[in-house]
């Protein structure tokens, strides 16, 4: 058992909170609005512990569990993510909801760093909207209509969508031109996104994450194909996942 020890100024009995993030604000880019690292702000650093709450890194608005049963779980060091922490989402009923709306805009860049368990999972949703119409953001799933890393709406189709369709830990980068997986252009389009998202994940099979989230990182700025690279590649060196 760890015991402290003595310094200058009294007793060390214990670590502080957990936060392994590299010291640059934003991964070298401004305009940050709503940044979630497993890092850091959760309600535990115990391995394997329920979490009920995630506090931003920026932003103003926690995500929230109050029901047991759908309380993802905290991954001290995880495997798939360089051992660095990450949230799990192991099964359909787990999910989050902010305190309230994450208000983005029309033109604004998402970075997302997870791993799925399955393809089998019928949606897997990253974050998305529960009150209005509008567009999802997928890692995947069994679906007709969903393979690969999209966005989804809600008149059942792609607005934009990667050939992407695996079990493997990835960086994407979602703006409104392209979706950049692991530092490379993998789907380029034309989409705008709703003003608001407030929900993490989903509480039932038809639309859950089934699997881990390590980072999600919201900028107020449409970065062009060069910068959302460049964040990717940022993002690889704590991740190593390309």
């Amino acid at each position: 058992m760890f015991k402290g020890f003595p310094s200058k100024r009294g007793q060390f009995n214990g670590f502080p909170n957990l936060n392994f993030q590299i010291n640059n604000g934003a991964y070298g880019f401004s305009g940050l609005i709503h940044w979630y690292d497993a890092a850091y702000g959760t309600n535990t650093q115990t391995n394997g512990a329920a979490i009920t709450s995630w506090q931003p890194r920026v932003g103003p608005y926690s995500f929230l569990q109050s029901t047991a049963a759908n309380q993802p779980r905290f991954s001290l060091s995880d495997v798939y993510f360089n051992s660095y922490p990450a949230i799990d989402f192991y099964d359909t009923a787990r999910g989050m909801t902010s305190q309230s709306p994450l208000l983005m805009g029309s033109k604004v860049s998402i970075a997302f760093v997870g791993y799925i368990y399955s393809i089998s999972t019928n949606f897997n949703l990253i974050i998305y909207n529960t009150t209005v119409a509008s567009y999802y953001l997928v890692f995947g799933g069994n679906n007709a209509n969903v393979t690969g890393i999209g966005i989804y709406n809600d008149t059942a189709s792609f607005v934009l969508r990667t050939t992407i369709e695996n079990m493997l830990p990835h960086i994407v980068i979602f703006t409104s031109q392209n979706i950049i997986v692991d530092g490379v252009v993998a789907a380029s389009g034309t989409l705008s996104y709703p003003v608001a998202y407030n929900r993490l994940s989903g509480t039932a099979a038809s639309g859950a994450f089934n699997g881990k989230m390590a980072e999600l990182l919201i900028y107020n700025q449409d970065l062009d194909s060069n910068k959302a690279i460049a964040l990717s590649d940022n993002l690889n060196a704590k991740y190593a996942i390309y």
